[in-house]
C-alpha cells in the first residue's frame, strides 16, 4: 500500500491486482482516508468498479491467502451496502441523532455521529434480522439496556467493571453478577438452545 499522486495503491499480494481510490487527504500518520470510487488497473488504464466487484476480488484474494473460500463473505458485504444505505436514509428523513445537551448527552451525540466508525473500530454493517435500524446508534436509535442475573462462578471477567455499577442495573441476588446487555442480543440468545 503506497500514497501515488493523491490516490492510494493496494497491491492484492497473491492476484497481483492493483486497486487505487482517490485519498480525502495525505495521510497523517496511522492511516490514509480514501474517499470516492475504486479503480483496477487493467489493460494498462485504470477502471473504476463498483463495490460488487471489489468484494468479488477481495474475496477471491481471502481465498487464495486462506486456501478456503469464505462463503458468507459476499452477503456480509452486500448485507452491510444496503444497511449503510438504510442508516444514511434514516438520517437523512431527520430521525438521526438529537444536539447535545450535556457531557452524557455529548458523549452519545459523538457515538451516533459514527456512521461507518472510525479507524481505529470500522461498525460493521452487516446487520441480522428485520428489525435492526430501530437499535441502530447511527440511526439516532435510544432504549434502555436489559441485565440479566449470571452466578459470579460462570461468568470470565477481567480488569475493572466497577463502571458497570453506574448503568443503573438491578442489584443482583446473592452469589450473581449484573451483566448489562443489549436488547437485541437478548433477542438472539432466545433463539439458542441452553
Amino acid at each position: 500500500m503506497v500514497e501515488d499522486d493523491g490516490h492510494l495503491v493496494i497491491r492484492l499480494a497473491r492476484s497481483a491486482v492493483v486497486l487505487r481510490a482517490k485519498l480525502r487527504r495525505p495521510s497523517a500518520g496511522i492511516g490514509p482516508r480514501p474517499g470516492g470510487e475504486v479503480q483496477v488497473h487493467q489493460d494498462a488504464s485504470w477502471r473504476v468498479i463498483g463495490w460488487r466487484r471489489l468484494a468479488e476480488l477481495i474475496a477471491a484474494e481471502l481465498t487464495l491467502a486462506t486456501g478456503t473460500p469464505n462463503t458468507e463473505f459476499a452477503t456480509q458485504v452486500s448485507d452491510g451496502h444496503a444497511a449503510f444505505g438504510a442508516i444514511l436514509r434514516e438520517r437523512a428523513e431527520g430521525a438521526g441523532p438529537e444536539p447535545a445537551r450535556d457531557w452524557v448527552e455529548a458523549y452519545l451525540a459523538s457515538e451516533q455521529a459514527l456512521v461507518a466508525g472510525h479507524r481505529f473500530h470500522p461498525s460493521p454493517k452487516t446487520r441480522q434480522g428485520h428489525d435492526w435500524l430501530r437499535y441502530a446508534p447511527e440511526a439516532g436509535a435510544r432504549f434502555p439496556l436489559r441485565f440479566l442475573a449470571v452466578r459470579a462462578d460462570v461468568l470470565a471477567d477481567d480488569g475493572d467493571s466497577s463502571g458497570l455499577d453506574r448503568l443503573g442495573g438491578p442489584v443482583p441476588p446473592d452469589g450473581y453478577l449484573a451483566l448489562p446487555a443489549h436488547p437485541w442480543q437478548l433477542r438472539l440468545l432466545a433463539d439458542q438452545p441452553c
